[in-house]
């Protein structure tokens, strides 16, 4: 109950003119430094991505955009910006915002069908909300809307990169992609979603034997000044020792 009243509160206008001040960009770079500086260079490593691997203006899709902080660093990267987010707490924090209309807004979720799937919202961290069945002790159930990623580019056309956060839904996010994409990347905790990262770096082979990989463990660096191939990328996957890790995909030409 305490925690649905909460829940209530952080959609209301008050939290959220207050958690997108100044004020508590200070609060939070004094009184969690170490977090804020992660945060920085989280947008300073996309941004450094864009700039080296894609074209000027390039279209992202952001599936998984939680709040919009990736979107919003997307956005002054100079992209044109696509934000899929099926929370209903993140959106609200989303289109919140999106004022200026900085980006798209899908409130929708990617899987494998379009129509209507469950959706698990998390109680207490909506990060952690997903359409993926998990322990549902601290997941309140909800429908949401759903389309395939085919149907996502037939709408707004082929992306220059595609991210992907969506807490072990990676893998029927991906399933409906027909085509080669110039950039994209993926989330995976390890060990419960290592088959799915396999599944992924496999069919994304039979779409284009090009592609070629990195791997941040921190989401503040890659791990590789040079790209790796798929073979390399399996091995790194199948003997990984960390619990989390982002992983691109470049189609190299």
């Amino acid at each position: 109950m305490i925690q649905r009243v909460l829940n209530i509160f952080r959609k209301s206008k008050f939290y959220l003119a207050l958690r997108y001040s100044w004020l508590h960009d200070l609060y939070t770079q004094l009184k969690y430094h170490a977090f804020f500086k992660h945060k920085v260079a989280e947008s300073e490593m996309y941004t450094q991505i864009i700039k080296t691997y894609l074209p000027e203006n390039p279209l992202i899709f952001d599936i998984g955009a939680n709040i919009g902080d990736l979107s919003i660093a997307f956005k002054k990267a100079g992209a044109r910006v696509v934000s899929v987010e099926p929370d209903p707490i993140n959106l609200t924090h989303l289109r919140f915002r999106n004022k200026k209309a900085l980006f798209t807004i899908e409130p929708i979720a990617i899987g494998n069908i379009d129509g209507q799937i469950p959706f698990y919202v998390h109680l207490r961290d909506n990060a952690l909300s997903t359409a993926k069945t998990l322990n549902l002790s601290d997941f309140e159930t909800t429908t949401v809307e759903s389309q395939k990623m085919q149907t996502l580019i037939a709408k707004y056309g082929i992306p220059d990169f595609i991210k992907i956060d969506a807490e072990g839904f990676e893998w029927p996010i991906l399933q409906s992609l027909s085509l080669p994409i110039q950039m994209l990347c993926f989330e995976i905790n390890f060990p419960e979603f290592q088959e799915e990262a396999i599944h992924i770096i496999n069919h994304l082979h039979t779409l284009s034997p090009d592609y070629k990989f990195n791997i941040s463990s921190n989401d503040e660096n890659l791990s590789f000044e040079k790209l790796i191939d798929m073979q390399v990328m399996l091995s790194l996957i199948n003997n990984y020792k960390g619990k989390y890790a982002m992983i691109f995909c470049l189609l190299e030409k």
